[in-house]
């Protein structure tokens, strides 16, 4: 399966573990995540440091997530995704994406191959603004641009 249609069938999933939300709301990815919700889908937050974000219930991590979403959305830095990776198998989560725009983001090699070692399908980078429709004019300039340099997966 080519990388465009793994980010197509994650975000056909309706449910999604977002990792590493923070509790400042005028972070991205508190940003993502009510936009997301504005998208019909049902966000699982995880944030070990939170316990209600938004009127939503944040899980500590991945463990504690009873019947956990098979896609997960890993915000967290670097150096922090092979920790949360480890769990995934015993959650049951199937896809993970790792977040990336400018800089490293999520993305850590290491964690890319342990999922890959254990049936995990890897979205190894790409903000997901930029495959959601109307993502403003930002977002779509940053694809228009992606897609001029032959860059933005089909």
């Amino acid at each position: 399966m080519g990388i465009r249609q793994l980010i197509d069938k994650f975000l056909a999933e309706t449910r999604i573990v977002m990792v590493g939300v923070s509790s400042d709301e005028k972070h991205f990815s508190r940003i993502l995540m009510r936009d997301l919700i504005s998208r019909d889908y049902e966000i699982v937050p995880v944030n070990p440091n939170q316990k209600e974000i938004d009127g939503i219930k944040v899980f500590s991590n991945i463990d504690d997530i009873p019947d956990c979403p098979r896609a997960m959305l890993l915000l967290v830095p670097a150096e922090k995704t092979m920790g949360v990776c480890r769990q995934a198998p015993s959650a049951g989560i199937e896809m993970v994406w790792f977040y990336r725009s400018i800089g490293q983001g999520a993305y850590a090699q290491d964690a890319v191959e342990y999922c890959r070692t254990n049936d995990i399908e890897v979205i190894p980078g790409y903000c997901p603004y930029m495959f959601l429709t109307d993502p403003g004019f930002i977002h779509s300039a940053h694809v228009f641009m992606m897609k001029l340099a032959g860059k933005y997966p089909r």
